[in-house]
């Protein structure tokens, strides 16, 4: 098991909250309605929608070959003059193997032979290969393909109850994933620990051939069952900026706007301001379901919260 058994769900109370404690619906939100305003975004170069695929290609060359070199079995190679080796979208091949001895005479010319087939067959894969136009649609569309339900490790955080549940007068929800998963197996793929990361190559073309380049360096060094796979795009959908980091986010990722998919709660958690009605409709609500409920309370001895099990 790579994911927490429990995970958290911090709400403010709406309409639609009696509904989702009494059934345990979720809500796969668009991505564009997330709070960071850059999730899921990515960046397409402009030589590729003016349709300039050769000029393009050549500012690719720096970034793969340091996929063919630096991260495959010659890490000496790290100074790159594309205008030494490539012209009008070509690879000049006998300049490159002269080029990649001069800066590393170790390299065995078997090895750059190799090399060159596989720019070969990256320089193609960007208008033959199905796999890539799949992987960069899926990529084009993402903000339109993908919804996120986030969940957080954490129940006890001072930042996650004042700005999602309403300054302390919402609601916590703790879900059951162990059972969730094991009745939905499907969706242990689909459930993905966020990272935070202030720097994301969005490229999607790059994201794509970082997988392809990884594949030709799988046969330079001989191995075999590699596959390319577009869940190498997963990280375009898990990164957020550092700034998010306390929300420890787990994400659900499935249809936008999807209500189907229903997740086990365990327990409910009640901020201290929470309005009696608010408190008396969980009660009731939990009360039918078996949902256990606790309530807040500040200790100001140690200025720390603490819980009450109240049903």
């Amino acid at each position: 098991m790579n994911y927490p058994s429990t995970l958290y769900k911090f709400q403010k109370f709406k309409k639609y909250s009696k509904g989702m404690l009494e059934t345990g619906y979720i809500y796969f939100s668009p991505v564009e309605k997330l709070d960071d305003p850059l999730e899921c975004s990515i960046s397409v170069c402009n030589k590729i929608i003016d349709g300039n695929q050769k000029e393009y290609l050549k500012d690719l060359m720096p970034f793969i070959l340091k996929q063919l070199f630096i991260n495959g079995p010659n890490r000496k190679f790290k100074r790159i003059n594309i205008d030494e080796i490539y012209d009008e979208g070509n690879l000049l091949e006998e300049r490159f193997k002269l080029y990649i001895k001069s800066v590393d005479s170790s390299i065995k010319t078997e090895a750059i032979e190799k090399a060159i087939d596989g720019i070969k067959q990256i320089t193609k894969v960007i208008d033959e290969n199905p796999e890539f136009q799949e992987a960069f649609l899926k990529l084009i569309n993402i903000r339109n393909v993908v919804g996120v339900y986030s969940l957080t490790e954490l129940q006890n955080s001072q930042l996650l109850w004042d700005g999602y549940a309403n300054h302390y007068e919402g609601f916590c929800i703790e879900y059951d994933m162990c059972k969730f998963i094991k009745e939905n197996p499907k969706y242990e793929k689909e459930l993905i620990q966020v990272k935070y990361l202030n720097t994301r190559d969005n490229d999607p073309i790059k994201i794509v051939l970082k997988a392809f380049c990884s594949i030709v360096n799988t046969k330079l060094l001989n191995r075999s069952n590699s596959e390319f796979s577009v869940n190498q795009i997963i990280d375009i959908i898990r990164t957020k900026k550092t700034d998010y980091a306390y929300q420890r986010e787990w994400r659900l990722t499935g249809i936008p706007e999807d209500t189907s998919v229903l997740l086990p709660i365990r327990n409910i958690y009640l901020g201290y301001k929470v309005k009696d009605k608010n408190k008396q409709m969980v009660l009731n609500v939990a009360k039918k379901n078996g949902y256990g409920v606790y309530q807040q309370s500040i200790n100001y001895e140690t200025t720390n919260f603490e819980y009450k099990k109240i049903l």
